[in-house]
């Protein structure tokens, strides 16, 4: 069992303290059987949506159910028993509707019974899927979260219920323990209801997760041309290209504007330890928080290169066998623990023509990665090579704050380029049977 039963997500705004406050009063005198705590989250950028997944997020590991409530609510008696139980028996959403009730500033706690009573006569609000949605930590990183392309107010519950029934998660309706929303002024927000239900249909984005594995192509330059290199046709497009600390910037400034994580970030080249900027990007990506781990790629030979302190920050070292054995063995030799071999004959390339019958893709280099390179972010890490192979340009973006957005709505592992990648298993089979 998690350190607590119940976690209650309220996100507030400056401007709503007292009825926070308010909230927070009626939490104190609430009769329970259920241990519940409070994480309030500071709605920043009028993104409601945000601000509840990050108050999620920070409950996964120490709940074993997840409220969000909104801070101009009131909970009833029972209701968070009763909601515990449910979830835990059901492992569905549980939502509790709301009744909209006058009520003034300065309250008297605990409420008595008769108050409530007199709220049962309020009429029960049609819509309001936001009031109270309460789900396993399980089910909510099934759901994805609450959509984060939604901004204002209205409309992201919405998308999140359509959402929950795409993925297969019931969806339980509380009409008998009632949250009573307490009528206030309009709030300083835009009313997007409507638009942020037409853009943000459900998609198979995950706002709950890291967004997968970022690849830097920092640069073409490479002291080799090995006939399996995965690379070789932008180093051939791009003989000279080195990423710029602008470059290495401006990423990581439109990464903090679209509030991104990723799983890792992996370095690759060309050669990355005969890039100059190698020491200022690791630095970067270790700095930003944003990454969980690096990983390299490099053929070894220009070893005497990695510093200490980039080399600190880097958690795994891919070096590729070659006829250089004493440069590997040297970087083996110096990271033991974080250093792995590997058989360069063995890198996925792109083939020159495509292959019926190969989608959709079973991606082996991980279905969720992006390539940043020469200030365009990629679909994933073979995406260059497999436009110029094509001769055309395809799924990139430039740079940009929300730049995954694009990608959201794209099918990854049925995309034309997939059926010429070498990546997808089943392109590789076929292949290695006519050369069998």
């Amino acid at each position: 069992m998690a350190q607590c039963q119940l976690g209650l997500v309220v996100p507030f705004t400056r401007n709503c303290a007292a009825e926070f406050q308010r909230l927070l009063g009626s939490l104190k005198h609430v009769k329970s059987d259920v241990s519940f705590i409070v994480e309030p989250v500071l709605i920043e950028g009028h993104n409601l949506a945000r601000a509840r997944n990050t108050g999620i997020k920070s409950l996964l590991e120490t709940c074993d159910v997840i409220a969000c409530i909104d801070a101009d609510l009131i909970i009833p008696p029972g209701l968070i028993d009763k909601c515990y139980k449910s979830v835990m028996n059901s492992h569905s959403n549980y939502w509790a509707r709301m009744r909209d009730v006058d009520c003034w500033r300065s309250m008297f706690w605990p409420l008595e019974q008769k108050t409530w009573d007199e709220w049962k006569d309020a009429p029960l609000r049609e819509g309001g899927r936001g009031s109270w949605n309460a789900m396993r930590p399980e089910e909510w990183i099934k759901s994805g979260g609450f959509d984060e392309r939604c901004w204002g107010w209205g409309g992201e519950d919405d998308v999140l219920h359509e959402t929950l029934a795409a993925r297969g998660i019931p969806t339980f309706r509380e009409d008998r323990f009632v949250l009573a929303h307490v009528r206030h002024e309009a709030r300083p927000w835009p009313n997007r209801a409507n638009e942020n239900i037409a853009i943000t249909k459900p998609t198979e984005w995950n706002w709950l997760k890291p967004n997968g594995h970022m690849t830097f192509f920092v640069t073409t330059i490479c002291n080799r041309d090995c006939v399996q290199c995965s690379a070789a046709r932008t180093k051939r497009a791009m003989p000279n290209y080195s990423m710029s600390r602008k470059e290495i910037d401006d990423f990581f400034q439109a990464t903090a504007e679209s509030n991104y994580r990723f799983e890792s970030a992996v370095i690759v080249g060309g050669e990355p330890l005969m890039w100059p900027n190698l020491e200022y990007l690791v630095k970067q990506i270790k700095d930003s928080g944003r990454f969980s781990r690096i990983k390299m790629y490099t053929n070894g030979d220009y070893c005497g290169n990695l510093t200490d302190d980039a080399a600190e920050c880097i958690d795994t070292i891919v070096v590729s066998q070659h006829d250089s054995p004493s440069r590997k063995e040297r970087l083996v030799e110096r990271f033991p623990d974080r250093a792995e071999v590997v058989d360069r004959t063995q890198f996925r390339v792109i083939i020159d023509h495509y292959l019926p019958g190969t989608l959709p893709a079973n991606c082996c280099c991980g279905r969720c990665g992006y390539m940043y390179f020469n200030e365009r972010v990629y679909i994933c890490p073979m995406s260059s090579e497999n436009f110029l192979a094509a001769g055309r340009n395809g799924n990139s973006v430039a740079l940009h704050k929300g730049y995954l957005d694009k990608f959201m709505s794209v099918d990854r592992l049925n995309q034309p380029m997939c059926a010429r990648c070498n990546s997808n298993s089943h392109v590789f089979k076929l292949v290695e049977t006519v050369h069998a």
